[in-house]
């Protein structure tokens, strides 16, 4: 059996845990579930709808970044910078979720 992942410059657990994260799209729904529905942006309005009216044409599948055929350097390079932004902003998601937990604990 081949897998579409094959011959690819990332394997299927790499795009699973860093593009197409479960847990990711679960976070994004709870969001969406407690986000003032009046400051939803363009895409966040279409996926709550979608959300609402069980449908998931919104998720990717069978599509991704490194799935594409345009494999050039400089895609690769793009995208390897995209990944270590993310990782950043995760990173940094992760400490001010933190810093809000910790003043949540501070009694006045």
């Amino acid at each position: 059996m081949t897998f579409r992942f094959d011959n690819r410059s990332v394997t299927f657990e790499e795009h699973q845990a860093e593009e197409h994260n479960l847990w990711h799209y679960l976070y994004f729904i709870v969001w969406l579930q407690i986000k003032d529905e009046t400051e939803f942006t363009g895409p966040e309005s279409y996926v709550a709808q979608c959300v609402k009216d069980r449908n998931l044409d919104w998720f990717p599948r069978m599509r991704a970044i490194s799935l594409q055929d345009g494999d050039s350097e400089s895609d690769q390079s793009e995208i390897t910078a995209l990944r270590e932004q993310l990782r950043q902003q995760s990173q940094s998601i992760n400490e001010l979720a933190a810093t809000v937990d910790n003043l949540r604990q501070v009694e006045f």
